[in-house]
């Protein structure tokens, strides 16, 4: 399970919190939601990561770039290098992900373990370039996960 915790910068709004997305975020404007998973094998150090990113945003409030980085004393491998998708693509400035969409990918990792709870630091920005910077809280679970 993934617990939200926004630390919004530009964008005006309170915390997240719950594994998924709760309908009092629907009405804050401008905040992404975001869930997910950790599933780590059992007895071993390999998982998979899978997060979600739902724009309920209308307008021009598209998000342009998602990125990923481990958080306070959090060591995942290569976090960094996950990139979420839409149709197919990175979400990037020439495919955004608009309002009302999903973007969604899933990586190998290492360093997880079932029980272990990891901070992952995630920073949105959106078209017009306000940002959002929230951290993901995950537990590893050993349901595998997908998009």
């Amino acid at each position: 399970m993934i617990l939200v915790v926004a630390g919004i910068t530009v964008i005006l709004g309170g915390g997240l919190s719950g594994g998924k997305t709760s309908e009092s975020t629907a009405t804050q404007p401008g905040l992404v939601l975001v869930d997910g998973s950790l599933s780590a094998a059992a007895g071993s150090r390999n998982g998979t990561l899978t997060v979600r990113v739902i724009n309920p945003n209308s307008g021009n409030l598209a998000v342009v770039d998602v990125g990923f980085a481990n958080s306070g004393s959090t060591s995942i491998s290569n976090i960094g290098s996950l990139v979420l998708l839409y149709q197919g693509q990175p979400v990037s400035a020439s495919n955004p992900l608009p309002g009302g969409d999903t973007a969604c990918n899933s990586i190998s990792v290492e360093n997880v373990s079932v029980g272990g709870v990891y901070a992952i630091a995630v920073n949105v920005t959106l078209q017009g370039g306000s940002q959002q910077h929230l951290t993901l809280e995950a537990t590893g679970e050993t349901a595998p996960s997908s998009c």
